[in-house]
């Protein structure tokens, strides 16, 4: 095995470990941050009246298929959520 192929194992192993490792919590914080960016990246004027300055070079797209392309983005969310017991998850921080 050539180091490419060991160092492209080794992430593969790492990040599956890590995933595994995740707690219903982690898991859940994620999604939020994950669907914090996704919100910048769709509402690039609101990211820009933020304070961040990465999608200045946009406009946000309110063309009907972008519209439904969120709203499926919604739904999809939705169904994500749902999925978490709220049972498993913590109370503190």
């Amino acid at each position: 095995m050539n180091r490419l192929h060991r160092a492209a194992f080794l992430i593969a192993v790492f990040t599956t470990t890590s995933l595994l490792a995740q707690t219903p919590g982690d898991k859940l914080s994620k999604l939020f941050e994950d669907e914090w960016e996704y919100t910048l990246r769709e509402s690039p004027t609101f990211a820009s009246h933020l304070g961040d300055k990465r999608y200045n070079d946009r406009w946000p797209d309110s063309s009907i298929p972008g519209m439904q392309k969120r709203h499926d983005h919604q739904v999809s969310l939705l169904k994500r959520l749902q999925e978490f017991d709220e049972a498993a998850l913590s109370t503190t921080a």
